[in-house]
Parts: structure tokens; C-alpha cells; sequence
């Protein structure tokens, strides 16, 4: 019985340690926002004496103790990397939010406890709040609890209402931040031009021509000045001067005078080349520009530009004390803000570094990385917990002092900053933007170089011009070629005309024809080959003989002087005539020309030609004389100084 005893009491302590430890991750005070009939504010004034007696540190002043705070609750909300609860009402144990990250390290430093003594209120609502202000909020806060747990910025008017605010985690200064949309130029196709200006680029095409020419010229009064031969006219020499810009330079000069003017041609093409490339990159890579809304209050108010602010926040406050002339358009919740920012509502946001901090990084307001904080800090005061300012009913004011304290170390030593970046700005991040946004200067401008990567519109102006000039090169050969074919076609219909008229004209008696031909040829001397050679050994009843035969033994006949006449009308019939221009003759008419001889007339000496071109005069049978001339490399005879029968 007593072991079963002693069971019992030992289950009955770990229900109630399992039960006080899972009452301290709920909320322990169930509150109303601005129901100032309870208070759950604790007397430290004990605390208070024993430090004053130094009887203990200021540091652990408050060791031992169980604070009553309050913190606003942020679940399923946007905000709640600053706390929340999870799906039983209890803290999370993992990521738990700021407000429990900084709290939990100041109470590990100093000594207290908080979380089974904690209590949530909602963020201030217009619809359940009226009028009601964020200040209005945060004094009923530390007139309520001992400890005000929030990003409460601190501001003159807030002091006045006797709070306390010690060094804060978050920086409230109060800026301005405005949207700079991209404005990307067009697409220009003419931009690789852009290096010179119009008057450099027609100096340019002078130049090439003016130097072409001169070469041309120079080449003109002396042969030998280039070891090419230059065309007769000047474009060739113009179109290699050219060339000269682009960096080939063809020309062989080969004088002085020719070499002088190629050397200063080819250091202007240098020059000129070099400046081109120097100044093409900045010109082809587009920089992006900036259209900025207002960069300052004053600005603000000139233009009457609308700038967003938080409603009832203590930028409000400040800037409808100080700047009542700005037209301010309030926005119930701070990412409503921002929005109006990217809609173009506003011009202008007025806002705190911390909350830019956060909305510059989320996606849904500034997906283009757009935003950039401009100007000067507006004002400046950091932001953190707060307490009231009591230094003799409840002493509350020994809390301020001790958080104070830690708050200063845990900011030396850098868990602030590192609890801000893992707590905060990693966890709403959805991208961060390539340019950071406080490398803007007073004017609004972003500093650095805004350049971007070629595109296919900065450089595509070039291409299309050299496809252009392909394109009508083509053309242009195609035409040609097309020219030339019709001008070929013609040409072969006039030649079948020309010789079908040539052969309706020829004469039906081809043997007068060739007789008729070659007296005429021997008339003009022409020299075919014919030779009249004497026969030895012939009959001599025939007659003196003679062998005619070309030269180039293309054909002989031997035709005896008696009966030459006689023959050659036996010849006739059977010769065919050949014009030399006809292509179209019976193959005959290679016998007609072998055959033709001259006509010799009748009762005359003929005279052979010796190898030193001398005559001598033979008689023939039925006295016909001729004379035969016979040069003397063989390559031809002519009849000469025949009598006419």
C-alpha cells in the first residue's frame, strides 16, 4: 500500500510538470484590446531597492522572475515570421518567429521567464478599432503588461506618453522609396552607326572616294606605280579604296609617289578603324534607363504626386505634422502600400528600412526588382520592445533598463542582425534582386554601370544590312545571267535568219561561181597556196603541163594548159561552191575549193616563180601566158598579170 502510494504522488508530479510545461507554449492572459479595467503589470520596486543597495547586478536584477508580456499575434498573416502559433495554439518549436528568438535570448541572459505568463492581442483593425492608432495601441500595451513585445519605432510623441523603448533590433528610420520602371530602346537597324555622327560618316565615303580616285589617277600618268593593271575606269580603284577602311588594303604600290600616298591612306584607315571600335561597344550595348517617380518630399509636394503611407503608423504621424501639403494616400496594411507603389496609385512610398527591407524582397510587389530607396533617411530611430515609464509604484522602469542592457550586448556581439537575416528576410524572400537597392544615390540614379548582354536587337541592325546587300547581289546576278540568256537566243535567231536569206540568194551555177571566186582572189592577190609547178617526163603532145597544188597539201590537180579550159567546164558540174561564211554546205565543197584554180588565159607565157622570188617566162600550148608568183617560205602562190582571154 505504500509503494502503490508513492507511485501515485510521483505520476501525479510528472501530470503536473508535463501540464506546466505545456501550458507555457499557450497563451496564458486572454485579453481585449484597449480594456484598461485589468492590469498585469508586477511590482519590481523590491528589485529595484536590491540594486540600488547592490545587492545585485543590474544584469540579473530580474533573475528568478515571471514577466507578464504581451505580443501581437501574427498568425496566418504575411507577417507572421514575426510569431506565430501552430495548429494547437502553442509556440512552434521550430522557427517560432523573431519575437520569441529575442525574447528567449534576453530572459537566457537575464534570468526570467516568459512563456507560461504571456499574453496575444490582433493587430490594430480599422473595422474593429476605429480611430484608434498604433501609438494608442502600444500605451495601452505597457499601461496593461510589463513588457510590450513588438517592432514599436520610437518617436517624440510616443515618449511623451511616458514609454519607455530600449535599444531597438528593428531600424525604423522613416525613407522614401519610389518604383524606376526599365525603358528599353527600340529596336534600331541603323545602330551600328551610331560611333560617328552623320557629318564623320559622309566625310568618311568622300574620303574613300577622293583616295580611289587619286590612286586611279596617279596609275593613269604612270604606268609602273602599281604592279597591278588598274581598269580604265575608276570604280575598281574606288571599291579597293574601300576596302582600305575595313582593313585590306589590295593595292601593290610599286613607285614612290604610289607608296607615299598608300602609307597615309592605310594610317587614316587605322585611325579611323580604331575609333570605330572604340566607341562601337558603348554604343551597341543598351543601357537600360530609369523612369523614376518623385525622389524627395519636396518634389512630392510641387508635383502633388500621391505618395503611399501606412495608415495611422508613426510615419503618418509625422509626415501629416510636418508635411501637411503632401498628398498622402493611406493604405490599411503595409503591403497594400508597396502595391500601390507597382500599380503606379503612387509615386512614392513612405515607409521604414526594415519593412523596405522585407517588401523589396517579395516577389509579388517587386518582381522586376523595381523599387530602390531614394533620397535621404527622412528621420531617424531604431525600434524594438517597450515598457512604461514608472520609476515608483511598480518600478517597471528597472525592466527597461535590464533589456536595455542585454539588447545592446546581443546587438555588439551580432545575434540581432543574424537572428533578423534567418528569421526574417530569408524566410519571406521569394528572390533577391540583382542591384541592391541602397546603391542609389540623393538624385534617385543607380550608381554603377545599368549595361546589359548584347541582344539579338542591339547587333541586329548589322545583319540585316549585310543580308540586304547579299540579297540584292544575288538579284543582281540573276538578272544578268537572265540578260545574257535572252541576248544569246536573239543572237541565234538573227544568224538562222541571215543565213536562210544567204541561201535563197545563192547562184544555181556553182561552177561559174568558183571560177568567177577565184579570178577574183587572185585579182586581190590573195594567197591560198596554189602553186603551178612544171612536170618533167610529161607527154609532150599534151602539151606543157603544170601541177597545181597548194602548198599546205590540202588538195592537187593536174591540169594540162591545152585542155585546162576544156577541164575545168568537165569540172563544173561536179563542184559544189562553198561560201566561206556558210556552215551549212555539202561536204563536197571541200573537193570544190581543192579543185578551183585560176582561170588562165588563153595566147599567154607563164611565168614561174623561183625560190628567190624571180620569174621566168614558160610558153604554153595554145598560147596562154600567166604569170605564177611563188613566195618563197611555201606557204602560197597567186596568179598575178593575167592577160583577159
Amino acid at each position: 500500500r505504500r509503494v502503490g502510494i508513492a507511485n501515485m504522488i510521483r505520476l501525479l508530479h510528472v501530470i503536473l510538470f508535463c501540464g506546466v510545461i505545456l501550458a507555457q507554449e499557450m497563451p496564458f492572459f486572454t485579453v481585449q484590446k484597449f480594456d484598461r479595467s485589468y492590469m498585469h503589470r508586477q511590482n519590481l520596486c523590491e528589485r529595484q531597492r536590491l540594486l540600488f543597495e547592490g545587492n545585485v547586478s543590474l544584469e540579473n536584477a530580474l533573475g528568478g522572475l515571471d514577466l507578464n508580456v504581451v505580443m501581437t499575434d501574427y498568425t496566418g498573416t504575411e507577417d507572421d515570421c514575426f510569431f506565430s502559433l501552430n495548429e494547437r495554439g502553442e509556440i512552434r518549436a521550430e522557427d517560432p518567429g523573431i519575437f520569441v528568438v529575442l525574447l528567449d535570448e534576453i530572459a537566457r541572459r537575464a534570468g526570467f521567464r516568459w512563456r507560461d505568463s504571456f499574453g496575444l492581442v490582433k493587430a490594430l483593425n480599422s473595422e474593429e478599432d476605429g480611430n484608434k492608432t498604433w501609438a494608442d495601441l502600444l500605451e495601452w500595451e505597457v499601461e496593461t503588461f510589463d513588457l510590450s513585445v513588438e517592432g514599436w519605432a520610437r518617436s517624440v510623441d510616443r515618449m511623451s506618453r511616458s514609454i519607455s523603448f530600449p535599444d531597438g533590433w528593428y531600424d525604423a528610420s522613416t525613407i522614401m522609396v519610389h518604383r524606376a520602371k526599365q525603358e528599353k530602346s527600340p529596336f534600331n537597324v541603323w545602330s551600328f552607326l551610331n560611333p560617328f555622327e552623320t557629318g564623320v560618316w559622309v566625310l568618311i565615303g568622300a574620303t574613300i572616294v577622293f583616295s580611289g580616285f587619286s590612286y586611279w589617277l596617279l596609275a593613269s600618268m604612270n604606268s609602273r606605280a602599281d604592279e597591278r593593271r588598274l581598269s580604265n575606269w575608276p570604280l575598281d580603284s574606288i571599291f579597293l579604296s574601300a576596302l582600305t577602311f575595313t582593313g585590306h588594303f589590295e593595292f601593290r604600290p610599286n613607285t614612290l609617289t604610289a607608296r607615299l600616298m598608300s602609307f597615309s591612306w592605310t594610317f587614316w584607315a587605322l585611325i579611323m578603324a580604331s575609333a570605330y571600335t572604340a566607341n562601337l561597344a558603348s554604343f551597341l550595348v543598351t543601357r537600360n534607363t530609369h523612369r523614376f517617380g518623385v525622389s524627395s518630399i519636396e518634389e512630392a509636394i510641387q508635383t502633388q504626386s500621391p505618395v503611399c503611407i501606412f495608415a495611422r503608423s508613426r510615419e503618418d504621424d509625422f509626415m501629416t505634422k510636418n508635411y501637411p501639403k503632401v498628398n498622402l494616400i493611406r493604405k490599411e496594411q503595409e503591403k497594400d502600400v508597396f502595391l500601390g507603389l507597382k500599380t503606379d496609385e503612387c509615386q512614392g512610398v513612405i515607409t521604414q528600412m526594415s519593412s523596405f527591407e522585407m517588401f523589396e524582397r517579395n516577389k509579388e510587389v517587386n518582381d522586376d526588382c523595381g523599387m530602390k530607396w531614394t533620397g535621404r533617411t527622412i528621420q531617424f530611430g531604431p525600434s524594438g520592445f517597450a515598457t512604461h515609464v514608472d520609476t515608483g509604484t511598480y518600478c517597471t522602469s528597472l525592466l527597461s533598463y535590464v533589456v536595455n542592457l542585454h539588447m545592446v550586448r546581443m546587438k555588439a556581439e551580432g545575434f540581432v542582425e543574424k537572428a533578423w537575416n534567418t528569421h526574417v528576410l530569408d524566410k519571406i524572400s521569394d528572390r533577391r534582386c540583382v542591384e541592391v537597392a541602397r546603391g542609389t544615390n540623393d538624385s534617385g540614379t543607380a550608381d554603377g554601370d545599368d549595361s546589359v548582354k548584347l541582344s539579338i536587337k542591339d547587333v541586329g541592325g548589322i545583319f540585316v544590312f549585310h543580308v540586304s546587300v547579299c540579297v540584292a547581289s544575288l538579284l543582281i546576278a540573276a538578272f544578268q545571267r537572265s540578260s545574257k540568256r535572252t541576248k544569246k537566243k536573239s543572237t541565234q535567231r538573227r544568224e538562222a535568219t541571215q543565213a536562210t536569206s544567204q541561201k535563197e540568194e545563192e547562184p544555181e551555177d556553182w561552177s561559174e561561181h568558183c571560177i568567177n571566186r577565184r579570178r577574183k582572189q587572185a585579182s586581190r592577190g590573195s594567197t591560198d597556196g596554189t602553186q603551178i609547178i612544171s612536170s618533167e617526163g610529161r607527154d609532150p603532145e599534151q602539151g606543157p603541163s603544170r601541177f597545181l597544188g597548194r602548198g599546205n597539201k590540202r588538195g592537187s590537180m593536174w591540169a594540162s594548159t591545152a585542155s585546162l579550159g576544156q577541164r575545168l567546164q568537165e569540172a563544173a558540174p561536179a563542184i559544189t561552191p562553198k561560201d566561206d561564211n556558210s556552215e551549212d554546205r555539202p561536204e563536197h565543197c571541200a573537193n570544190c575549193r581543192a579543185k578551183e584554180v585560176p582561170q588562165i588565159p588563153p595566147d599567154s607565157n607563164e611565168t614561174l616563180s623561183s625560190e628567190e622570188g624571180k620569174s621566168e617566162q614558160a610558153p604554153l600550148t595554145n598560147g596562154i601566158y600567166g604569170r605564177v608568183f611563188r613566195r618563197g617560205d611555201n606557204k602560197g602562190s597567186m596568179w598575178d598579170n593575167t592577160t583577159e582571154p
